[in-house]
């Protein structure tokens, strides 16, 4: 709220402000609920939200997608209502465990598309018991209370609180909760069960930074036709607990032939090879990593590597490399046009303008202003081209007001145009452009 509109209510008063909360809350049950718990007392608040959370889980009415929104303010304003007013730790747990056991009845009478309901489970109360477990020292009874949390956890909205755990339980404490669902893996007949407890253990291994672990139970449910990321996760955790050599040998186990998650393996080769004082290899991981992507940060990563005074060369070098592969690339476009090399970029474009997709129009709209700001106006024109074109081939008004911008790009910049390079002139083409879908009056009348 602006400082003018708090400094004019102070000056209204102490009498007229509690007239008009008065008159607020007899107008609305949301203004009543404000009042109310405005005025709670220590010793009334835990009641006061214990009974609210049984209102909520007791109502059976049907929360719309349109209601959703609205809805979600509602619990979040409870859960900020009850830091707010609850000191005591204890009684904030079990306010919020409360909270968690009527995720079933709220979830299942709402549309929860959006996913914000759900979100205020597995964020906000999960934040909240964090809290309060951070300041309570009975750390065997949180561990208890975190167990019968997550026995019940249909929604799969509980199990976020795991994420929060070193910060409310010791080392001693998270052993005890790992060794916990370790039992229950082992035991546990249920498939499904069985594969939850382990992603509890992952989770919980992480924070322990017991890597031995965390391999135990990532591999337990890893499936055999999908290794990948499950050595790249392995690998990490061994990297995070500072045996970089062992990180490395399950990096070699993924095949070199499996690109799905080149970015990430190279990414940690760097840092492993880095770690273990191998410089060739470490360039090398980069130098795959560069060329696989090339942009901004990747450039770093390799001249961090080779020395800053490569980058000019390199530049020119991986410029030529670039113009030389006839098949378009989004990331070498963008890495012409970051390094300064605009006549480049447009050469790139005009060569390769049968391949540009309008479609991809996050990453092409900048690169049409950038060249058209640094006066390469031909190259914007073609892209803005190809921008409009997929607009109306779309046949959807919604994004009408895209096409319109793009249009009226190309009628500011087409003068500025002395060598069409073969291309149709503006106005050709945009008489081309209307003969082609002058039926989409929506679109000519906001033009005009």
């Amino acid at each position: 709220m602006p400082s003018n509109i708090h400094n004019k209510l102070v000056a209204l008063g102490v009498e007229a402000l509690a007239d008009a909360l008065m008159e607020l809350a007899s107008r609305c049950e949301t203004g009543q609920i404000f009042i109310d718990r405005l005025l709670l007392s220590n010793d009334q608040a835990s009641n006061y939200f214990s009974n609210a959370i049984k209102k909520l889980g007791a109502e059976n009415y049907f929360i719309s997608w349109r209601e959703s929104e609205a809805f979600t303010a509602e619990l979040e304003q409870l859960l900020g209502d009850i830091k707010s007013k609850v000191g005591n730790p204890q009684s904030g747990i079990e306010l919020t465990c409360q909270f968690f056991e009527i995720d079933k009845a709220i979830l299942e009478r709402s549309d929860d598309s959006s996913g914000s309901i759900g979100a205020v489970f597995s964020s906000n109360a999960s934040d909240l018991f964090s809290f309060y477990a951070s300041q309570c020292p009975e750390k065997d009874w949180i561990l208890e209370k975190v167990i019968n949390i997550l026995r019940n956890d249909q929604y799969n909205v509980r199990d976020a609180l795991l994420n929060h755990a070193k910060d409310f339980l010791d080392t001693d404490h998270l052993q005890q909760l790992a060794d916990h669902f370790s039992e229950k893996a082992r035991n546990e007949s249920d498939d499904y069960e069985q594969r939850v407890a382990w992603s509890y253990i992952q989770t919980l291994a992480r924070q322990l930074n017991n890597p031995k672990l965390f391999e135990q139970a990532r591999l337990a449910t890893t499936d055999k036709h999908d290794t990948t990321n499950s050595y790249l996760d392995i690998a990490k955790a061994y990297l995070k607990s500072g045996k970089p050599e062992v990180a490395l040998s399950w990096i070699e186990k993924i095949s070199p032939d499996d690109v799905t998650t080149s970015y990430d393996k190279h990414n940690l080769l760097i840092e492993i090879h880095g770690k273990l004082g191998n410089p060739k290899e470490q360039e090398k991981a980069a130098w795959t990593l560069f060329r696989w992507y090339r942009d901004k940060e990747n450039l770093e990563k390799l001249l961090n590597i080779v020395g800053k005074d490569k980058k000019a060369r390199i530049i020119a070098d991986e410029t030529a490399i670039i113009l030389k592969v006839q098949a378009f690339n989004a990331s070498n476009l963008k890495f012409l046009c970051e390094n300064g090399r605009f006549q480049e970029a447009e050469e790139y474009i005009l060569d390769r303008e049968d391949q540009l997709n309008g479609e991809n129009h996050y990453f092409l709209e900048p690169i049409a202003n950038t060249m058209e700001k640094q006066g390469f106006h031909l190259p914007a024109v073609i892209i803005y081209r190809q921008l409009l074109e997929s607009v109306l081939e779309r046949r959807n008004s919604k994004y009408y007001h895209h096409g319109i911008r793009y249009l009226k790009k190309l009628d500011k910049i087409t003068n500025k145009i002395s060598d069409w390079k073969n291309r149709t002139p503006h106005q050709d083409y945009f008489h081309k452009i209307y003969a082609e879908h002058k039926r989409k009056t929506a679109f000519w009348s906001k033009y005009r």
